[in-house]
């Protein structure tokens, strides 16, 4: 009866860190996201900007 108490103990620790862990990865996509969205504008004018239009010759 004690081991089937340990492993239940065991299995409830182990859903506990698997949802802690679920949520830090949502809050890291979303950080990623966010980062990614304020990035975008900054990468288009630095496409504009670094001489995309083709050579003449």
């Amino acid at each position: 009866m004690d081991d089937g108490c340990s492993q239940l103990n065991l299995l409830l620790d182990l859903e506990t860190r698997h949802e802690d862990l679920l949520e830090r990865l949502d809050e890291l996509d979303k950080r990623v996201a966010q980062v990614l969205r304020q990035c975008q504008p900054a990468r288009k004018d630095v496409g504009q900007t670094a001489g995309t239009e083709p050579a003449s010759g």
